[in-house]
């Protein structure tokens, strides 16, 4: 795959067919927000290999983790609870 541009126009390009590629193959049958974050969700059960390692970015206040803590991702959570985000199953480092 060719680098990204640095140039504006060049990464206007390299984001059109970033969106492009996310709707013809990720959300393509969506009709609605949680249809659109459920293919998210299919799409990362097929492409991530869990575990993998992994540290917290932002704060939530549902998240016990503290900003730059280190983690080990165990999957993502039941489809059930990822229809709004995507929601991840976590091993909590010291």
């Amino acid at each position: 795959m060719p680098k990204a541009r640095s140039s504006p126009s060049g990464r206007r390009r390299e984001d059109r067919r970033r969106e492009a590629r996310i709707i013809n193959e990720i959300v393509v049958d969506a009709y609605n927000e949680s249809e659109r974050a459920l293919g998210w969700y299919y799409h990362l059960e097929n492409q991530l290999q869990f575990p993998f390692e992994a540290s917290y970015k932002a704060r939530r206040t549902t998240s016990p983790l503290k900003v730059g803590q280190a983690v080990t991702i165990t999957g993502l959570a039941p489809e059930e609870d990822c229809e709004a985000d995507i929601i991840v199953c976590v091993f909590q480092r010291s």
